[in-house]
């Protein structure tokens, strides 16, 4: 193994894709109460690997946060104590502030942080329409900002591969 497995390895605690499968549903599930309980938090979804139906065992999950005030969450992180992990990287991405968490098992889990405008339908931002190009899965969508979007982008809506049955259309 190259160095860069090992490392891999040591961080996923030698966590099979499947077993990951199941560690991203709880995060997912945390992220969801969490999301429905900060009334500034009007939509969330996963994308990247996990929502592309791609992950493998060192996949981390990237999760996308729309707020109508983000910067309650990009000017202090005191609200990830809630995720349990420990903060790993800060990272601003043009409109996006990415706080990457490593998570007791393993897991990393990443929580990009946009204003609602990333999610502007007419004309979509081309960065917003690469983003959900691969799909995405919605996970807090209160108000149908993401419904609108994906609708617009005709993007269509896809079974979380962590869920039974995997990746396809619900």
């Amino acid at each position: 193994m190259h160095d860069s497995e090992n490392d891999r390895t040591r961080e996923n605690h030698g966590t099979s894709e499947h077993d990951r499968a199941g560690e991203v549903a709880q995060a997912v599930e945390l992220v969801r109460g969490w999301a429905a309980g900060v009334p500034h938090v009007r939509a969330v979804l996963v994308v990247g690997s996990w929502a592309h139906g791609e992950p493998t065992a060192h996949s981390d999950l990237d999760v996308l946060v729309l707020s109508s005030s983000p910067g309650l969450l990009r000017d202090e992180d005191g609200w990830l104590a809630r995720f349990g992990g420990a903060v790993i990287r800060r990272k601003t991405w043009g409109a996006v502030e990415e706080r990457r968490l490593r998570l007791p098992n393993g897991l990393t889990l990443e929580l990009n942080v946009a204003d609602l405008s990333w999610a502007r339908p007419d004309p979509p931002d081309p960065g917003t329409r690469g983003v959900v190009a691969g799909g995405v899965v919605t996970v807090h969508d209160p108000d149908g900002l993401l419904r609108t979007l994906l609708t617009a982008l005709d993007v269509p809506a896809v079974r979380p591969p962590w869920a039974a049955g995997g990746r396809g259309r619900p």
